[in-house]
């Protein structure tokens, strides 16, 4: 998650990517090399592409429903519900860490809105899947070659 900054990220692509690796924390590195090889897997027909971007969308809504269950956990674990008092309660890499890293408009930053939930609801999983960024395309690789290794 540290390397994430290394990345010229849109704010969607930086939210389903602190998600992902969330969501893939703990699983074993073949089921995670599996997930990242389909995210990259070439597309040579509009068949093929539309069966990757299908793929791609039903793993970031999974992602997305696993990192809100987890937060939903902890929140009603600590029996508070502002994601910096669940995030003082928890181990560091927890959902609540994790939603204090999401990027807010201007603001929200001047407000000093802490993310919450509707921050998590409003990542734009269209244009990470039919247009990913380069450099998002690069984290991904970069992702996939260390957990083959």
């Amino acid at each position: 998650m540290k390397n994430l900054a290394d990345y010229t990220l849109t704010d969607d692509e930086y939210h389903t990517a602190l998600m992902l690796l969330f969501y893939f924390k703990s699983a074993p590195e073949d089921f995670t090399s599996m997930h990242l090889n389909d995210l990259l897997y070439g597309r040579n027909s509009f068949i093929e592409n539309k069966v990757a971007e299908t793929s791609a969308r039903n793993l970031y809504l999974q992602a997305q429903k696993h990192f809100t269950s987890e937060l939903g956990r902890e929140r009603r674990e600590t029996g508070c519900n502002d994601a910096v008092e669940v995030a003082a309660y928890t181990e560091k890499g927890s959902a609540a860490s994790l939603l204090l890293l999401f990027r807010q408009d201007e603001t929200n930053q001047i407000l000093g809105k802490t993310p919450n939930l509707t921050n998590i609801r409003n990542v734009k999983f269209d244009h990470v899947v039919k247009e990913p960024g380069e450099d998002y395309i690069r984290f991904l690789v970069d992702w996939y070659n260390s957990v083959r290794q």
